[in-house]
């Protein structure tokens, strides 16, 4: 079979890919600064706990975090080197302090907020929402 030049070098797929990096650290860095604004808020007005006002539960914040826990929930990839190691910590400390974001998120959500779809579902779609 004659090569015309177009193969795919099977040593790439291996390498590392810095636009998918420079997505998560910048998904890390915006998530990074909505807590510390939130935080912020709260100390500022003498609040015992967070204020919900940029890092709450919707859409964005989810999509967000999604991006930027993407390398602590891919579970199939070997991570042997400790910068790898760190990040899977990272974003695992992430998804914790989101946790306890969003559980004050939900207590400050009115009752009409809970009889809507989820906010991430597409009403185009075939997912019964």
């Amino acid at each position: 079979m004659a090569s015309n030049g177009n193969e795919a070098n099977d040593s790439n797929f291996s390498s590392p890919m810095p636009a998918v990096g420079l997505d998560i650290a910048g998904a890390t860095l915006v998530c990074l600064v909505l807590i510390l604004s939130d935080i912020f808020i709260a100390l500022r007005q003498r609040k015992s706990w967070i204020p919900c006002r940029f890092f709450g539960l919707n859409s964005f914040t989810l999509t967000i975090l999604s991006i930027a826990t993407k390398l602590s929930v891919d579970l199939t990839t070997s991570m042997p080197s400790a910068y790898d190691q760190l990040s899977k910590l990272y974003g695992i400390a992430l998804i914790c302090i989101s946790i306890g974001i969003f559980g004050a998120s939900i207590v400050n959500m009115k009752e009409s907020e809970f009889s809507q779809p989820w906010p991430l579902c597409d009403h185009g779609s075939h997912c019964g929402c």
